[in-house]
């Protein structure tokens, strides 16, 4: 487990109710790297969410040919279910040393965005450490 992520306050997760409100969340992406939200649009794809916080990075202009998708599902896997050459394939369902997707580029993203689809009920929350 990482020790540093469990000794931290949780973040704060506010809800993002309207559009109004993604200056809001740029702003403290801005300010502090990284922003919680408990909802943000719901009934829209990630993709649209995402062209509404900026240009979207498009992996077959970087890397053609390797059939990275602009929006990927990521889901927790067995480690022997995967390629043992990739982080999911060493760490399966344990904890991922901190690592940033992609810095090896000659354009980098400047932000990944992540997106629960399916989270714990309202009023439970995730630890920092399963982020």
């Amino acid at each position: 487990m990482n020790t540093r992520a469990s000794r931290e306050p949780r973040p704060h997760a506010a809800p993002i109710a309207n559009n109004d409100c993604f200056e809001q969340l740029m702003h403290l992406v801005s300010m502090n790297g990284y922003a919680f939200t408990r909802t943000l649009l719901p009934k829209s794809s990630t993709q649209e969410i995402a062209i509404r916080l900026g240009s979207i990075l498009d992996p077959q202009k970087i890397a053609p040919g390797h059939g990275i998708a602009t929006v990927q599902t990521l889901k927790p896997r067995e480690s022997s279910d995967l390629d043992l050459q990739t982080y999911g394939g060493v760490y399966g369902r344990n904890e991922f040393p901190l690592h940033s997707d992609y810095a090896h580029w000659g354009s980098p993203p400047h932000f990944l965005m992540l997106r629960c689809l399916e989270g714990p009920p309202l009023g439970e929350h995730l630890s920092t450490a399963s982020l």
